[in-house]
């Protein structure tokens, strides 16, 4: 998270944040913390966000495999497996792709997220 501008002096911009403004957003005083950006935003003349765009992107995922495997004479089978990832199709943001920048019209707008549901199958032959 960071201002935007310099605040401190230091002629650069990484690292300056509002006073009162956690280093990560939208784990505690999440009221607090959308007060302190939307000041920031309004007195650049920006609109204010919403709370949604503080809240935290949980990470769900269900991956599965099935395998059945049919044995023939001697050490030959045969094996048959499905696979499937992300079988609840949650959508998990990818992280690091929003902009940091308080002042930035699309700061904490998500950008990209991770492959939805997939599934595959195959065949192996062992002898």
């Amino acid at each position: 998270m960071q201002l935007g501008y310099d605040l401190d002096g230091d002629a650069s911009t990484l690292g300056d944040r509002p006073p009162g403004l956690p280093a990560q957003i939208g784990r505690d005083k999440v009221d607090e913390s959308l007060a302190i950006i939307n000041q920031v935003r309004t007195s650049r003349g920006l609109a204010p966000i919403s709370v949604d765009l503080l809240k935290l992107d949980p990470y769900v995922s269900l991956d599965m495999r099935l395998m059945k495997s049919i044995q023939f004479t001697g050490a030959r089978r045969l094996e048959l497996f499905f696979e499937g990832f992300n079988l609840t199709n949650h959508i998990n943001y990818e992280p690091f792709t929003m902009t940091p920048n308080i002042i930035a019209a699309d700061f904490q707008i998500r950008k990209s997220a991770r492959i939805p549901r997939q599934a595959q199958w195959g065949v192996r032959v062992a002898f």
